[in-house]
């Protein structure tokens, strides 16, 4: 069975089923920013449909927001969605605020539903200064 390649902009490539730990995030104190994105694109730089996220654990130290909105997607060169790069599309934005005067170390992790019913859950390390 061909599983389709789904994309976030955390620069990780998410398989049905892929479990991604590790990504390092560094945030300021005091500042809402842009965790990831997480779009779903046909080879034409179309969406394919509404991609859900939500938090399964985390943060401890701030908060996290799901909105929609627009980004650029990363794939790679070897990815028949290379030339969407260029193209601001759709998707989910996951922001990150970390608790007033916090600072130190916080994670969280999220569980991406795509359209085609392929998911991706991807934990997030997030240094805040």
């Amino acid at each position: 069975m061909f599983k389709k390649i789904i994309f976030s902009t955390c620069g990780i490539l998410l398989l049905t089923g892929c479990n991604t730990t590790g990504i390092n995030k560094t945030m300021l104190a005091g500042q809402t920013q842009r965790l990831t994105f997480y779009t779903s694109l046909n080879a034409d730089c179309t969406s394919n449909g509404v991609t859900t996220v939500r938090v399964v654990s985390g943060p401890s130290n701030g908060s996290v927001s799901m909105v929609n909105g627009r980004g650029h997607p990363s794939y790679a060169q070897s990815n028949q969605r290379y030339h969407c790069n260029a193209h601001s599309v759709p998707g989910v934005i996951a922001n990150y605020k970390p608790n007033a005067g916090f600072r130190g170390s916080d994670s969280v992790t999220l569980e991406a539903f795509f359209p085609s019913g392929n998911t991706g859950i991807t934990t997030y390390n997030i240094t805040v200064r």
